[in-house]
């Protein structure tokens, strides 16, 4: 039963897709990776792992939520090869450490953008890009539709629109 209800997670997701973006639909191509097999994990190496983990960090007492920006010394850690190898003057401060692409999509969008701003995407973007711009009240351009906007103003029309 779980193999059956794993091996339908990509058809509800491509369905849910195609309900939210329904005039989409004839131009999106899913890039989605699959499902993994799960016959293919160790549990036992895992559990003993997640033992180990949570037993450490319950009697270090570090049970409770820490910095929400990530932990100082990967931050630290970033700030410095920001610094070494891209000349980057970055501080700790600067820097929040973020669980996935996703989640960086939504604050960017969340931080850089007004509701009702345009944000330009390549027909082949990204699906759960496009609903996180869409969550936050953005109005996400397909390419083609962007190509004609830009094709009708000024490069500086069009700056002075986006300041």
């Amino acid at each position: 039963m779980p193999a059956l209800i794993a091996a339908e997670r990509p058809l509800a997701k491509a369905k849910m897709i195609k309900e939210v973006l329904p005039e989409l639909e004839s131009h999106l191509i899913d890039f989605t990776d699959g499902v993994p097999d799960s016959r293919l994990i160790p549990f036992d190496v895992l559990g003993r792992a997640y033992r180990r983990a949570l037993i450490a960090t319950a009697r270090a007492n570090r049970l409770a939520y820490g910095d929400p920006r990530g932990e100082l010394p990967l931050r630290q850690a970033l700030s410095d090869m920001l610094s070494q190898e891209r000349g980057l003057n970055v501080g700790v401060d600067q820097l929040c450490v973020v669980r996935g692409s996703q989640m960086g999509i939504y604050l960017a969008a969340r931080v850089l953008l007004k509701p009702g701003d345009a944000v330009a995407l390549d027909a082949l973007s990204y699906p759960p890009a496009r609903a996180a711009f869409q969550a936050v009240g953005e109005k996400p351009l397909r390419l083609r539709r962007m190509n004609r906007v830009c094709g009708q103003m000024s490069w500086s029309s069009f700056a002075s629109s986006a300041a």
